[in-house]
């Protein structure tokens, strides 16, 4: 318990200490949310030429404009739905990755979630270098990036493959293993409960991955490593040696991440907002929990190298 109250007292130093990633990161996730966002803000507004209900959606959301403007959506406007708008938006969000209907959406959407995961791969061996190091200037941090993207590239090409056996093997096998109970099953609740077992199945493995590979690109910067599979397969020694730690860390960064959640879902506002005010207070209140996403995300980083470092000494 001790070491892990370390850690996270080491990767808030680490993080605080380096601000900079944080403004980089935020700008770059709300740059790529402002193609669909322009896109679909246009077609809105064409949507409400000489028509009446631009004055009455001044006073809240219309649902006899939504239904009329749904017909004829097409593209980014056919993602646009009242469930974008506050605590909606992360639920629905959640429940694509629990379902792995995450990257089989609309083929833009996700073409620019994978551009932002690139993004993050390839800051990530510039971030965890100079976290490593606990310093150097931006010559480092770029020349880190370069040198350590090909592995970590490596390394997230070797996790898909994880989660692709999660979402395509695990969950489908699962699935029909609960469907075949649950019709001999007349209880309500316990035909839910197998559903959420189902759920918290496949999310503990794909948590497992997650927390395997988090280590692996920790281990690819600290150790230079080249190889990928020589970085996981080191990470994955580390977690088994020291499960209390690691496993430990996760779960209190991840109880991080739900005090947030449920922070910002007592405080979001949701579709029926009116005014300038309100539309500023909306996107103030929902650009400020992306930002303490991004924070988390980096504090995991940040957390997991000091970690590291008290468990394992690198070696070359």
């Amino acid at each position: 318990m001790r070491t892990i109250s370390r850690a996270l007292a080491g990767g808030l130093g680490r993080l605080l200490s380096h601000p900079r990633f944080l403004i980089w990161l935020y700008a770059a996730n709300l740059l790529l949310a402002l193609i669909p966002a322009f896109v679909v803000s246009s077609q809105i507004e064409r949507s409400l030429e000489q028509s009446q209900m631009a004055e009455r959606l001044h006073e809240g959301f219309d649902d006899e404009w939504y239904r009329e403007f749904r017909v004829d959506a097409r593209g980014f406007s056919a993602t646009f739905t009242p469930a974008v708008t506050g605590i909606g938006a992360v639920l629905e969000a959640l429940d694509a990755f629990a379902s792995g209907k995450l990257w089989t959406g609309y083929a833009p959407i996700v073409g620019l979630g994978i551009l932002l995961l690139l993004v993050w791969t390839f800051a990530s061996g510039g971030i965890l270098s100079t976290y490593h190091q606990e310093g150097g200037g931006p010559g480092e941090f770029w020349a880190a990036c370069g040198r350590h993207f090909g592995p970590l590239l490596r390394l997230l090409l070797l996790a898909a493959l994880f989660y692709l056996v999660a979402y395509k093997l695990l969950l489908p096998w699962v699935d029909h293993a609960v469907q075949t109970v649950n019709r001999q099953t007349i209880d309500e609740r316990v035909a839910f409960a197998w559903v959420v077992g189902k759920y918290l199945l496949v999310l503990a493995y794909v948590f497992a991955v997650n927390l395997v590979f988090d280590y692996a690109k920790i281990v690819c910067v600290a150790e230079n490593r080249r190889s990928a599979l020589a970085a996981a397969t080191g990470a994955l020694k580390l977690v088994w040696r020291r499960p209390l730690a690691t496993v430990g860390l996760y779960l209190a960064l991840g109880l991080v991440g739900v005090v947030l959640l449920l922070a910002y879902a007592l405080v979001a506002p949701g579709a029926l907002q009116s005014g300038y005010l309100g539309l500023a207070v909306v996107f103030v209140l929902g650009q400020a929990y992306v930002l303490s996403r991004v924070a988390l995300r980096l504090y995991s980083l940040a957390a997991q190298t000091d970690l590291y470092w008290r468990l394992l000494e690198p070696r070359g």
